[in-house]
């Protein structure tokens, strides 16, 4: 019986590695995978270069796969064990960091393809316990995370400025916290589902302050709407006298709302009746509509001695440009004043939310009252 000669035995060998489909090119010891080597599996999808100790993958070595992702590191007994860097081709993000039985595993340093950067801990490839996560162009969040997702206390800064710290729920600003944005507002309270809802205080940017319950990211007590007080058709008045008007803040249920720090504009004006000259043109944008069919020209509020007074705060007078001066009649000749005293009868009172920034976005409805001259009165006066 022949007897094979090492050569035939190494050739039968190789032979029977083909036939399974994986290939080994390297160092060997007794048959063995041992010292460097690169390995081709059976799938023809990953390969291994690097070390071998008694056919198992040990020290420093990488693991390619045929999408062109990648793992460089330390091995411990045929597993990726220790710290190494994992580049994923298909989202083209890179860790580095450690790992454990092939997963990011300890403390390491995500970077995605879209700029964006988590530097933590992990727990079985998810992102657990403390760590800094960048979103490029959106925030930077420090503080715990639970299955990938914000979770415990945490602190989040907003690319616009704002800035946010305080309890997290599954990725959501949930329990007690801080809010305090880009243009000065503050707020502290309890949060649900990522925004305010409980109780909490906020101090406004525009100076109004609430302090309340919070619905959905809205203050339960929600003005909506300004109203002249009593609320009544028209007010008539004796001419010449002084007059009180009060503005209320109301809500749609005409409820009224106290609030600190709403800035209320008044404005008198009186009909319109356009005319065809060019000052008339400049002034078409000054005029404001009424819910009475007409339009008004602004004008002094020096047409009538009057006495303000509102549960909003800060009521505030406009101001008479050197157009609307021109414009006015009270500014013209004495006799020229007196015949247009003749023909006016009413003027329109407007109540106008001018808060800057609105508060919650939302401008409160303007009002209007029908201000009427007594003609009994006016008739004794021109006897």
């Amino acid at each position: 019986m022949p007897i094979a000669t090492t050569g035939q035995k190494e050739s039968k060998k190789n032979e029977e590695t083909k036939r399974r489909g994986h290939k080994y090119v390297g160092q060997q010891k007794k048959a063995v995978r041992h010292g460097y080597g690169v390995y081709t599996y059976t799938n023809q999808f990953f390969q291994y270069e690097g070390n071998w100790v008694d056919g198992k993958k040990e020290g420093i070595g990488k693991f390619l796969m045929k999408d062109g992702s990648y793992y460089y590191g330390e091995f411990n007994n045929g597993e990726i064990e220790g710290n190494g860097m994992r580049y994923f081709a298909l989202n083209g993000s890179k860790y580095t960091g450690t790992f454990h039985k092939g997963e990011l595993h300890g403390k390491g340093i995500m970077k995605y393809k879209n700029g964006s950067v988590y530097d933590g801990t992990w727990d079985h490839n998810k992102r657990e316990g403390y760590g800094i996560l960048k979103e490029k162009d959106r925030y930077t969040y420090k503080g715990t995370f639970q299955q990938n997702k914000k979770h415990g206390s945490g602190t989040q800064n907003y690319e616009n400025g704002d800035i946010y710290e305080g309890g997290w729920v599954q990725g959501q600003r949930h329990g007690h916290g801080y809010l305090k944005t880009s243009d000065g507002t503050f707020y502290k309270g309890q949060w649900a589902n990522d925004v305010m809802s409980g109780m909490g205080y906020m101090t406004h940017s525009s100076g109004i302050i609430y302090d309340g319950y919070w619905i959905n990211g809205l203050p339960q007590i929600l003005a909506t709407k300004l109203a002249f007080m009593p609320n009544q058709e028209a007010l008539y008045i004796d001419k010449g006298q002084s007059f009180k008007i009060e503005v209320q803040c109301h809500n749609d249920d005409k409820v009224l709302i106290q609030e600190e720090g709403r800035r209320i504009q008044l404005i008198a004006g009186m009909q319109y009746y356009p005319d065809t000259t060019d000052s008339a043109k400049d002034l078409e944008k000054k005029l404001i509509q009424t819910p009475y069919g007409y339009r008004i020209l602004p004008c002094s509020l020096n047409i009538m001695p009057l006495e303000q007074t509102s549960t909003c705060e800060n009521m505030k007078n406009i101001e008479n440009d050197d157009e609307l001066e021109n414009r006015n009649p009270m500014t013209k000749p004495k006799k020229e004043i007196q015949e247009f005293e003749e023909k006016l009868n009413e003027f329109v009172l407007v109540a106008k939310d001018i808060t800057q920034p609105p508060f919650m976005n939302q401008r409160l409805q303007t009002a209007f009252l029908k201000v009427k001259f007594n003609q009994q009165k006016n008739k004794s006066a021109r006897k």
